[in-house]
């Protein structure tokens, strides 16, 4: 078994050789969710966390804001997971709820080899508000999470935004330097979210992140109405190890992308009937594709 501090175990948990062949449900905030994902063959559960009504005095629940209640706490969602050989990977999107989940991680997998990734926003990045700070601090996450479960990977990312018809700069060599400085003391595997329509214009600075540390992976991510170019996303195939590139993105994008690979000669793992099935499901309900 491959020990946590190898960025390559997850892979190895599923049996996988191309990180771009991990699938993904997202926003897993409500049983109903839960319960219709469970069936799928997909690998990885996202949820975000919340405190029930936004009260440091209630329990962590699984929900987006607006929202502030839901019907899936988190200790049902982490206990419902356990004997699964599904990952998880919990967005945080207060900083409210990162000591009590972790907390009650550890008092639900004391110790285990299931894929556990934490996820925040810890700094601004490109089309970000000027005027708003990152929702969850970054060395109060990073501390939290590492002196109660050290072996989980680390997501840390960036605030963005992207807008139709107006100039947007990528991220800059100035918001990985801010990152790096962040990253190099700690131990943990970190994988950094990207924003797949950033990507390409903004390959130079995201590669050097990448090679300041064997430790280090990217999750490229995109939102529904990102105008985002296939052929960027094919182009980066090229320019990274397979086992590097996660790729988590809408439907629509990811199945033109993987016909655009197998044009190519390029064979990848498309998702399960049932996944594609539940996604394509899903499509139309979904208004605005979070990561």
């Amino acid at each position: 078994m491959s020990s946590k501090q190898d960025p390559f175990a997850d892979l190895e948990y599923f049996n996988k050789t191309d990180a771009k062949d991990i699938t993904w449900a997202h926003a897993v905030n409500s049983k109903a969710k839960l319960n219709e994902f469970l069936e799928t063959d997909i690998l990885m559960f996202e949820g975000d966390v919340l405190m029930r009504y936004n009260r440091n005095d209630t329990d962590p629940i699984m929900a987006h804001p607006p929202a502030n209640d839901s019907d899936l706490t988190l200790q049902i969602f982490l206990k419902s997971l356990k004997p699964t050989r599904k990952g998880i990977k919990l967005d945080f999107k207060t900083i409210m709820a990162v000591a009590p989940a972790m907390l009650l991680l550890k008092s639900v997998y004391d110790t285990t080899d299931k894929p556990l990734w934490l996820n925040a926003d810890i700094l601004k990045g490109p089309g970000s508000n000027s005027g708003s700070n990152p929702p969850v601090d970054a060395n109060d996450f990073i501390t939290t999470c590492t002196n109660t479960y050290p072996d989980a990977t680390l997501s840390l990312g960036w605030t963005t935004g992207w807008y139709e018809g107006i100039s947007n700069a990528g991220y800059t060599q100035d918001m990985v330097d801010e990152m790096e400085r962040i990253c190099r003391n700690t131990t943990q595997i970190i994988t950094f979210p990207i924003r797949a329509i950033y990507v390409r214009q903004s390959w130079v600075p995201l590669k050097w992140l990448l090679d300041t540390s064997s430790r280090y992976t990217l999750t490229i991510w995109s939102a529904v109405d990102d105008n985002v170019k296939v052929e960027d996303l094919v182009w980066l195939t090229k320019q990274i190890d397979k086992r590097r590139l996660y790729l988590d993105l809408p439907p629509e994008l990811d199945d033109a992308f993987r016909k655009a690979l197998a044009s190519k000669g390029v064979v990848v793992s498309s998702l399960g009937s049932t996944a594609s099935l539940m996604f394509a499901s899903l499509v139309s309900l979904i208004v605005k594709y979070q990561f």
